[in-house]
């Protein structure tokens, strides 16, 4: 792809020849926390190192608070962004180990009686239907795992493939049970044939869900609550645990979407924009240069 006049290309991801790689990102603390590994070529943007010299390296590892593993790679995304600005890579992993996700996105409360709930209600796609239930498989559970979704909305003509691909993901044996809100998932797994063969149930909308579920948690449960802004999952929150400490928890709002740069992902040989930065093996960044 032709960079324009004044752009600046930078690349982050797993790849050796990334400016700014992602050298190790792995869960910890029972999936509660991503441990990071980042390493940068100084060369590639400071002064005061030789190319001739050889690639000289910095390396920082830090934790970031917060569930999923995609948050790895977004904070490489981020330190992209800000060491080609100046930024020191040691600042950088100070900076994302304070993050915090904001509300309705993967946020994690944990209920006095041991029940961990995962807010991911903002909004949904295929894509990141598939991080949540990643993410709640890579939490550690001493009950049961639980996936509340509700349909997503305006997928055109990929709207009954997806939703089939995601519940397949959810006939897993690892989830314990699978509560679905909408007509589109409840379509989905009537073609997939799981009514009998997993622990599942239906609701029209998040509402009348909330009336039963509650019955069925139990203490150390692990629950995704995830679905299309407009099904309003979060509505009468307080009806799915039958506590008065409940919080409805909040998702992940992607580290690289808090700058204003354009992500795009592919290899040499095609590149395309996308609107989630974890998405395959090789990532590219353009930051425009221009004040």
């Amino acid at each position: 792809m032709p960079v324009p006049a004044g752009v600046t290309k930078v690349f982050f991801g797993r790849r050796k020849d990334c400016d700014v790689r992602l050298v190790l990102g792995e869960s910890i603390d029972g999936g509660c926390a991503v441990r990071v590994v980042l390493e940068r070529q100084l060369c590639a943007y400071d002064p005061k190192v030789s190319i001739s010299s050889g690639l000289a390296t910095e390396l920082v590892e830090f934790e970031i608070r917060s569930p999923g593993l995609h948050l790895a790679v977004n904070a490489c995304a981020a330190a992209a962004v800000a060491v080609s600005m100046g930024v020191s890579l040691h600042q950088v992993g100070e900076s994302l180990s304070r993050f915090k996700p904001v509300q309705m996105r993967s946020e994690l409360k944990i209920a006095e009686n041991g029940i961990r709930i995962i807010n991911d209600v903002y909004n949904s796609n295929p894509t990141s239907m598939r991080t949540a239930i990643n993410l709640l498989k890579a939490m550690e559970c001493r009950g049961k795992r639980v996936v509340i979704l509700g349909d997503m909305l305006e997928l055109g003509a990929l709207e009954t493939e997806a939703h089939e691909d995601v519940l397949s993901m959810c006939s897993d044996s690892c989830f314990g049970m699978v509560a679905l809100v909408g007509k589109r998932f409840a379509a989905a797994a009537e073609k997939l044939n799981l009514v009998g063969k997993i622990n599942i149930m239906f609701a029209t909308d998040s509402e009348s869900l909330s009336l039963d579920i509650k019955e069925r948690l139990t203490a150390n449960d692990v629950v995704l609550v995830k679905g299309s802004r407009a099904l309003q999952m979060e509505k009468k929150p307080g009806n799915f645990i039958s506590i008065d400490t409940f919080y409805l928890v909040s998702a992940i709002l992607p580290l690289a979407k808090q700058c204003a740069f354009g992500v795009i992902y592919g290899d040499n040989n095609g590149l395309e924009f996308v609107d989630v930065p974890f998405c395959g093996e090789s990532y590219f960044l353009f930051k425009s240069s221009a004040s």
